[in-house]
């Protein structure tokens, strides 16, 4: 066996030794717990006497009209030095009945049937039911690394502390043995923690050679502590013990403050992150033990009264673990600040609705309830607020189920739509997936989506049982309102007004506020969706109207000529302008204000809709773009504004992204080149497009070299890529039917100029165009009007 497997197995013995024990403490504790009432009556030795020095129990006192300074004769008919609470602590528990001299009268009072106290019997045994189970958790949820085992045997020295607070109330020894010891071991396993924290998390590394002899000093004073089995008088030891406990779990808390505080100045110019979370760190330590030192130890150990108990102000050392547990099994060292801000912020919230409720009971019990009282209802309030305020959206998504059953499926219906909407691009499949999901999810009859144009045309989509004639009717008259249907209006707008009707139920039932609710939210989306189709849709007419008057133009030709081309060129540019337009003013714009309106919907609804819109804004943003490149590419108003080198720059950067990093573009002699007319320097920008074009679709190249030279008289056009290659008679000869080139050297006899190509297969190509200035052919309405820039909304 290896060394670590005999560490291993010995670790392993001990847990199991420790756990052992802690379940026969646990059975004696509640042995003595519920056994004998805390009596809390404090003894001391006046004139040889025993005499009552004070009560921590106020209900003995104030029942049995006990007083300070009564003389105590026997416990049990013992006598008070020789019963084994007050030899050993100077305090009477474990009793049945005393007798008492109050001035000269004997009393026999019977004390074993005093009734429990919650502060001594129920918030311990809860307190150490929460820990421990604390403890588990964190060992079952992750045992195999250091960290997590030293923070479950962290809550088990916390359960135990709370196990052993009965016990040691009525003075059993192993209860105050115990008690005495966790104590002193809480703040040498916390340092141990935090330095295998750290050393874990955030790779900081500490001298762990003072542990031994801290764990050495807990030790002898756990087998120093022993000492009470023995016959005799002790109580001074133990007052020496009780100081000795608090002095070293103190300084034990002071000591990991002044940790906190030297790492964080030794890494303050190492890692600014480190140090943030190492502060922060430092900060929660002194809110979990703040309240325990100033309130209860320090004034104790002042000669006063505790301020507040320790059994209240000890919960805040519980926020500690637990702010470690959080950080260990969700989160990083990163988020601490995060975390912070959002509980100051809940505890600041719900320091409020404590206040009032807090003051309100002191106006109602003024006389009952003292201000100790008051502040303790106080600081229980704004905790329970605090951890409900935080833990509102887990609580919210798991509970939604169960209470609006309904709630959830219609939002799970609205997904699915969501999910639809985005796949269709026709408008009759896009009505149809909306109703017959509104059909299936509201259990209508029919459904219908109708469009009315400003010439009053009608196009209804319909699904269901309906009625279309006297759909039209309504529509046409304009009276919508109805007891058998309900009518919900989708957009207005200019071009059309759209509506949407619903039938009742199948059994005969209206919808209700939820589903109509529902159905609004459906509408919100629909308005996004109907743009986008009927923006695609016009596309889709635009592009075969083009296609259509191309091809009738070309086929009306029987001779074709200079002024054939040159009618053809002016055709197409023509409508390449009109397109450019409608894009603008019908497309461009709608896509815009759509999406406006889904980012001021994306604000408004909840996470689980927040990434089908996402996704919606996105594609709206991709379109929008795309119609840009394509109506700069339609209509370069650049040419008028930056120059002809300036537009096919901004050409090839937009329109050939992947491309644009190995095509080389040059002008020379730029200002002669920018001199000409508009319309010239336009059928050079169509030449250089069908160039490119051409050298992306058919020539594959990895380079393309491309350049404008002018000179007094003419300009030249210069081509030259590594592609594919090709050969010039086949390519334009009247058989092949290749359209981009011999388009191309159209254009170029139309300008009167000469076009060269020196091409093979497999070899690339070049090739050089020379265009005269004179007789430059004019196109009418080219460039003149150019397109103001519509920029798309996004969701962010």
């Amino acid at each position: 066996m290896g060394k670590k497997d005999r560490l291993a197995y010995h670790s392993k013995t001990i847990t199991k030794i420790g756990l052992v024990a802690l379940v026969v403490l646990q059975c004696w504790f509640i042995h003595v717990t519920f056994l004998y009432p805390h009596l809390g009556i404090k003894l001391e030795v006046q004139q040889g006497q025993w005499r009552i020095a004070g009560f921590d129990n106020e209900n003995i006192y104030i029942k049995h009209t006990m007083q300070i300074g009564d003389t105590i004769r026997s416990i049990n008919g013992i006598p008070p030095e020789d019963y084994p609470t007050v030899r050993s602590w100077h305090i009477i528990e474990q009793a049945d009945y005393i007798e008492v001299d109050q001035l000269g009268e004997i009393k026999l009072i019977n004390v074993g049937h005093e009734p429990r106290h919650p502060y001594t019997d129920i918030i311990p045994l809860a307190s150490e039911i929460v820990l421990l189970l604390l403890a588990g958790l964190v060992w079952w949820r992750d045992s195999s690394t250091k960290t997590m085992n030293m923070l479950s045997i962290l809550f088990v020295i916390m359960g135990t502390v709370y196990m052993s607070i009965g016990a040691a109330l009525r003075g059993d020894i192993w209860g105050q043995i115990t008690i005495s010891s966790v104590v002193v071991l809480f703040p040498i396993v916390l340092y141990h923690y935090l330095l295998q924290f750290f050393q874990e998390k955030a790779g900081i590394i500490c001298s762990k050679r003072w542990l031994q002899i801290l764990y050495s000093v807990a030790l002898l004073q756990f087998a120093v502590k022993f000492i009470y089995f023995l016959p005799g008088d002790f109580y001074s030891f133990y007052v020496v013990d009780n100081a000795l406990k608090e002095l070293l779990f103190s300084a034990g808390l002071g000591s990991n403050l002044c940790w906190f505080a030297f790492m964080s100045y030794r890494h303050k110019r190492q890692s600014p992150q480190l140090c943030s979370v190492i502060r922060y760190m430092w900060i929660w330590i002194c809110i979990a033990f703040a309240p325990l030192l100033f309130l209860s130890y320090l004034p104790m150990m002042l000669g006063f009264e505790m301020l507040i108990p320790s059994l209240l102000t000890s919960w805040f050392a519980l926020t500690l673990p637990l702010c470690f547990v959080y950080l260990n099994q969700f989160k990083q060292l990163s988020d601490i600040e995060m975390i912070l801000k959002r509980m100051v912020s809940v505890v600041l919230i719900a320091m409020v609705p404590g206040a009032l409720i807090v003051g309100l009971n002191a106006v109602i019990f003024v006389e009952r309830h003292t201000f100790i009282h008051h502040l303790f209802s106080f600081g229980f309030i704004v905790i329970i607020l605090a951890m409900l305020l935080y833990s509102y959206p887990f609580f919210h998504r798991k509970l939604i189920t169960a209470i609006y059953p309904d709630n959830v499926m219609l939002k799970q219906s609205l997904q699915r739509i969501t999910q639809q909407l985005n796949a269709l691009d026709t408008m009759e499949a896009w009505s149809q997936a909306i109703l017959c999901a509104m059909i299936q999810t509201l259990q209508v009859k029919g459904a219908a989506i109708i469009i009315k144009n400003p010439h009053n045309d009608i196009e209804l989509y319909a699904e269901g049982e309906l009625d279309v004639q006297e759909i039209e009717r309504k529509v046409r008259s304009g009276k919508l309102q109805s007891e058998t249907s309900s009518w919900f209006e989708v957009e207005r707008h200019d071009a059309y007004a759209a509506h949407l009707m619903l039938t009742k139920k199948q059994n005969g039932d209206e919808l209700n506020m939820e589903e109509k609710e529902w159905v609004r939210q459906v509408i919100s989306y629909m308005n996004i969706g109907m743009k986008k189709v009927m923006t695609i849709q016009k596309l889709k007419e635009q592009n075969q109207r083009l296609k259509l008057h191309a091809n009738h133009e070309a086929l009306s030709s029987k001779a074709p000529g200079t002024w054939m081309v040159h009618t053809l060129f002016e055709s197409q540019e023509q409508g390449w302008t009109k397109l450019a337009k409608s894009l603008q003013c019908s497309v461009m714009q709608p896509l815009h204000e759509a999406s406006l309106e889904l980012e001021a919907m994306y604000r408004s609804v909840g996470p689980d809709e927040s990434a089908s819109l996402r996704q919606v804004g996105h594609r709206l943003d991709e379109v929008n773009m795309k119609l840009r490149h394509l109506c700069l590419s339609l209509q370069p108003k650049l040419i008028l504004t930056a120059g002809l080198s300036n537009a096919i720059r901004q050409y090839i950067e937009l329109e050939f992204q992947e491309l644009k990093d190995r095509i080389h573009f040059d002008v020379d002699n730029q200002v002669m080149v920018d001199a000409q007319l508009p319309s010239f320097k336009l059928h050079l920008f169509r030449i250089v497009q069908e160039l490119l074009m051409n050298a992306r679709k058919h020539a594959f190249a990895a380079h393309v070299h491309l350049s404008l030279a002018a000179s007094d008289d003419q300009v030249v056009v210069c081509y030259q890529d590594d592609g594919v290659g090709f050969d010039p008679d086949v390519v334009f000869s009247s058989e092949e039917k290749v359209r981009g080139l011999k388009q191309l050297r159209a254009r170029v006899f139309m300008l009167k100029g000469t076009m060269d190509w020196n091409a093979a297969p497999g070899e690339g190509a070049s090739g050089e165009i020379r265009i005269p200035f004179s007789d430059v052919t004019v196109l009418p309405n080219s460039v003149e009007v150019p397109i103001p820039y519509v920029s798309g909304g996004s969701i962010r």
